[in-house]
């Protein structure tokens, strides 16, 4: 496994290779290092392994009280909950008669989540991200990322939001409609 710092990602992304030869880029837990074996079973023989730091499965064969990261909600969308570097869910109560896990999200939003999605076990790694410090202004021009100017700094005629001082107003698309409303 090949771990590396990704520009798009703040937790670290590792290349993997699978038992049959493929490759794959996954999200790395805390505390995996280079040469680990993870496990990534969705099977039903998977409640008499042992479950390690790193292994993908299905929420219901989880314990009470374990943390968990990268849930996937929607197979089609891949991970969306807890993949920031960092952080994690923790499961607090399953209730297998229901089939129903209730899962304590980093927003600390406590949550009833079927016992069919995936997650991985463990903390999402890098958890120090937050403390890091870039040094110079202009960093990120060095990593070839340009200046973006707010729409609201602009004039009407260059932006939609453009041209409003300090208002109440909605900011609105060029025909006059409101831009930002709340679903």
């Amino acid at each position: 496994m090949n771990i590396c710092k990704s520009f798009r990602h703040s937790c670290l992304i590792g290349l993997i290779k699978y038992s049959n030869g493929a490759f794959n880029y996954i999200l790395i837990p805390q505390g995996i290092k280079y040469g680990s074996f993870i496990l990534n079973k969705t099977s039903i023989f998977i409640k008499f392994l042992n479950l390690t730091v790193g292994t993908t499965t299905f929420l219901i064969y989880f314990s009470v009280l374990s943390i968990v990261f990268n849930l996937v909600f929607n197979l089609k969308k891949g991970g969306q909950y807890a993949r920031a570097a960092g952080t994690f869910c923790q499961i607090l109560e399953i209730n297998k008669e229901k089939n129903l896990i209730l899962i304590e999200f980093p927003t600390k939003i406590k949550k009833w989540v079927v016992g069919s999605k995936i997650a991985t076990l463990g903390r999402a790694s890098n958890i120090f991200h937050n403390q890091e410090i870039f040094g110079k202004a202009g960093y990120f021009r060095n990593l070839n990322v340009r200046p973006t100017t707010r729409g609201v700094a602009m004039n009407p005629v260059d932006h939609p939001h453009g041209g409003r001082t300090k208002t109440s107003s909605p900011e609105v698309t060029p025909w006059g409609r409101v831009a930002k409303r709340n679903k």
